[in-house]
């Protein structure tokens, strides 16, 4: 009986980080997107700006 109890407690614990996981990778995903077309956007952007942003969004 306990087995199958720290067996659902295991699963729920797995069915958390693969939610944080996702949420993270979409979110991430949207500020990657955002920057790349601002780069495209504003092509004259310094290379200092165009830096920045790019770390920003590894950070995120």
């Amino acid at each position: 009986m306990s087995t199958t109890l720290e067996m659902h407690a295991v699963m729920e614990h797995g069915l958390g980080v693969l939610r944080t996981l996702w949420q993270v990778t979409w979110q991430g995903a949207l500020c990657a997107l955002a920057v790349w077309a601002l780069t495209r956007a504003v092509p004259r952007l310094p290379a200092s700006v165009r830096t920045t942003l790019w770390w920003l969004v590894g950070l995120k």
